[in-house]
């Protein structure tokens, strides 16, 4: 075991000193959690303490796994057999139609993810569509427009949209979907 006169560095790890007693000596911590001595940790941080930085990185860590909702809605991109199967498995279904130049697709994007975070959407698989490249999965959905948005509930359309970029309203569209 180190004395606390003793400052762990990086030869001393190279010797074999394991990292916890080396972390336990650079960090002087009272049961406060005050620090009681300025050391340089292993690391090179001055004042510091190596633990409870970790110790916090620890926490947050676990607060996001465990108190964060989990993201249900599924974003995908469009293929006809991933399509299809959604299709078939009686999946309510967002179409989303989007072009990289498109503005108005790009204030829509944002939108479309702010009204799926509704607990409501969490069963909702989303398709992004590329209106330039996927030119023959747009004509047999019969798009005609990019910023088109498509619901679906299983087979059946339920809804369909050109352009709208207001969460509400896109949310009442997706709403048809779940039905």
């Amino acid at each position: 075991m180190l004395t606390d006169t003793q400052v762990p560095n990086s030869a001393s790890l190279r010797r074999g000193l394991r990292l916890r007693e080396a972390l336990a000596v650079a960090c002087s911590v009272t049961t406060a959690g005050r620090i009681t001595k300025p050391r340089v940790s292993p690391f090179g941080c001055r004042e510091t303490c190596v633990m409870r930085v970790l110790g916090i990185l620890m926490m947050a860590i676990a607060a996001l796994v465990f108190v964060a909702p989990s993201q249900a809605v599924e974003y995908r991109s469009f293929t006809s057999e991933a399509f299809a199967q959604a299709q078939a498995a009686g999946q309510p279904i967002l179409v989303e139609v989007h072009a990289d130049w498109c503005p108005t697709c790009r204030a829509q994007a944002p939108a479309v993810r702010r009204a799926a975070a509704a607990p409501e959407f969490n069963e909702l698989v989303i398709f992004t569509l590329d209106f330039d490249r996927q030119t023959s999965e747009r004509r047999a959905l019969g798009v005609r427009a990019q910023s088109t948005l498509i619901a679906f509930n299983g087979r059946a359309e339920t809804a369909r949209s050109v352009g709208e970029t207001d969460p509400g309203r896109i949310g009442a569209l997706l709403r048809t979907a779940i039905r």
